[in-house]
């Protein structure tokens, strides 16, 4: 599951962040690289709002073509069926 993208992922590689939160190029690598990584998750909860994962793969949910999706096996989940992430839990216990 190397390739599910978590706010820890995406805020330890430049090139993720650049791509999903600062499309815009607001921030320069350098600012990037300074920032801590809580503090670049904590920037992605201020702007998205909680890490939350599917029930079926603990993986973080995604739009695709407008339907709400696990990014593991793509199946369809609903807002209600999402579990909030917590700080510090090991994925899968």
């Amino acid at each position: 599951m190397d390739d599910v993208l978590t706010y820890a992922a995406i805020a330890s590689d430049w090139n993720l962040w650049a791509e999903y939160v600062d499309p815009e190029a607001t921030m320069t690598e350098a600012e990037f690289e300074a920032m801590s990584v809580e503090g670049k998750i904590a920037v992605q909860i201020e702007c998205f709002g909680e890490e939350r994962l599917t029930p079926c793969c603990e993986a973080v949910a995604q739009y695709t073509e407008g339907v709400l999706c696990c990014q593991v096996c793509f199946e369809e989940v609903s807002h209600e069926e999402l579990v909030a992430a917590r700080p510090g839990r090991e994925r899968g216990a």
